[in-house]
């Protein structure tokens, strides 16, 4: 029996049914052929016969006992026996797996919806809803994740597909092997990289997974490769390395830009509209000298020296992190980092 399964709407991570997928493991996310609607029902639904566009989704693969009921309990909550969905099996490059694709009973109502232009729901998900709700529901199934090293079928990161040259990289989402210890992820910088992807248009790169390398201290790792493809695929022009930083610092915001800002690659436009913006914002910077991000293998030092493009790192404080405890705090540093990426796509 298929084993493997492709969601794109409520069932992905963060959303209301993503609970159902306990026994499943994440592989990867993945782009198909197929065209994507909002019913305006608080779901999308897809039509995989029409493949003028490009559909995003996550790709899971079973690790229970019993799939059989696991997959009826799902076909009960998307409705196939009442025509709402039709669970198929696609294949895509040369790998097969369960989908849900527009039943009948959507299918009557298809010209009435409208095409999700990006194939990605959660661009219409976020916008529309409490973005601190989603990054709580996100994180709590990326702790379950934290600590566990991706299966042999599975990668430790994944990229979600934007629409304008940054890219936002969340390295520590997850928990990361340095000196041989294994060093605590940094809170909500995987659900920050998933919300500006919504929000702003950037490409994101998170870990869903442990890393056996921490791409912020091994020169080669298998996530910096992946980012040297994208810079080449996407044209990339700037790549932003966010971090965390504990509550116990003093200051919101500490920029990583190099031993003497080189890391800017001579656009200091960069780091005035960084500025002016935290003061704008009420947000207080650190000093440069705190987390330069040039003294160790870095993803910014990396993006710079091996790439030749603007990076920058930035450490962000707990206490603006923490969506469950303070989500005014929250949802104003996701208002900041829109502006600031607004204004980079200006510059570079």
């Amino acid at each position: 029996m298929i084993n493997k399964l492709f969601v794109y709407g409520t069932l992905l991570q963060g959303q209301s049914a993503n609970h159902l997928l306990a026994d499943w493991k994440l592989i990867n996310t993945l782009q198909i052929k197929g065209t994507l609607y909002d019913t305006g029902l608080g779901y999308p639904a897809a039509n995989f016969t029409d493949k003028t566009n490009n559909l995003f989704g996550e790709l899971y693969h079973y690790q229970g006992k019993d799939i059989e009921s696991t997959i009826s309990r799902i076909d009960v909550v998307e409705g196939t026996k009442i025509g709402i969905f039709e669970r198929e099996i696609i294949e895509s490059n040369g790998d097969k797996f369960f989908t849900y694709n527009m039943g009948s009973g959507l299918e009557n109502s298809r010209n009435s919806f409208s095409t999700i232009s990006s194939g990605n729901w959660r661009h219409t998900y976020i916008k529309q809803n409490n973005i601190s709700t989603f990054a709580i529901d996100f994180e709590q199934a990326q702790s379950t994740r934290y600590t566990e090293f991706a299966p042999a079928d599975a990668s430790s990161f994944v990229h979600i597909k934007g629409d304008i040259p940054i890219l936002v990289v969340s390295s520590h989402a997850t928990a990361h092997m340095r000196k041989g210890k294994l060093k605590s992820q940094e809170f909500y910088t995987g659900a920050i990289g998933v919300i500006l992807n919504s929000l702003s248009g950037v490409h994101s790169i998170y870990t869903t997974y442990a890393s056996e390398h921490d791409s912020n201290y091994s020169e080669t790792t298998a996530l910096k490769e992946f980012i040297r493809e994208l810079v080449k695929t996407y044209n990339i022009k700037f790549v932003m390395d966010i971090h965390g930083t504990g509550s116990y610092r003093k200051f919101d915001i500490y920029p990583g830009i190099g031993k003497t800002g080189e890391f800017l690659n001579g656009n200091n436009a960069l780091l005035d509209s960084l500025e002016n913006l935290l003061k704008n914002n009420n947000l207080r910077q650190g000093g440069f000298d705190v987390f330069p991000a040039y003294k160790q293998h870095t993803v910014s030092r990396f993006v710079y020296t091996k790439l030749g493009i603007a990076s920058m790192q930035l450490e962000t404080n707990y206490k603006l992190r923490d969506p469950e405890f303070d989500s005014n705090s929250f949802e104003k540093l996701i208002s900041f980092l829109t502006q600031y990426i607004e204004s980079v796509g200006k510059l570079v």
